[in-house]
């Protein structure tokens, strides 16, 4: 915030906020992949449910896990003026998603950085990242996944292999 908003809001208030609301995004959900050494991956998703509550799809995690994951996430946030948004960012574009899936091995696939042994580079539009899905019911890794950038399908044709690797 500018210095002259910030003149005008009151440091007590900044300092211990109470939140009259929060809300998450036209599509009424918000994702957050996460990866940590020593417990593993996975995603949190924040959404409405039927009688509009927001909920979230925690994997089974404590909320004092999914909030030191929040923190987190802004801790390790650039921060920029609101304006400056749409120059930085770079829209989603799933090009590819209904494409029928493309067959592969998970483990001659780019990874796309040295601290995950599952996530790698999409093939299809090098630009994008397969995340390794998991069941939610079981945490078993899925065969089926898909690039989060251009929505391309892919079944790991060597998904066995990767499950006992996990063990």
């Amino acid at each position: 915030m500018t210095k002259k908003i910030m003149k005008k809001i009151n440091k007590k208030a900044l300092d211990n906020p109470i939140f009259s609301y929060s809300q998450l995004d036209e599509n009424n959900s918000f994702l957050l992949l996460w990866g940590t050494e020593g417990v593993g991956f996975g995603e949190f998703t924040f959404y409405y449910n039927e009688e509009n509550l927001m909920c979230c799809a925690s994997e089974y995690m404590d909320p004092e896990f999914v909030k030191q994951a929040l923190c987190a996430m802004v801790d390790n946030c650039r921060f920029t003026e609101f304006g400056e948004i749409n120059e930085v960012s770079k829209p989603v574009e799933a090009i590819n998603i209904d494409k029928e899936p493309i067959e592969v091995k998970h483990s001659e696939l780019e990874r796309a950085d040295d601290n995950s042994s599952f996530r790698s580079d999409c093939p299809v539009c090098k630009d994008g990242v397969l995340l390794v899905q998991r069941d939610q019911s079981n945490f078993k890794l899925l065969a089926e996944d898909h690039c989060v950038l251009c929505g391309q399908k892919f079944i790991y044709s060597d998904i066995e292999e990767l499950r006992e690797r996990e063990r």
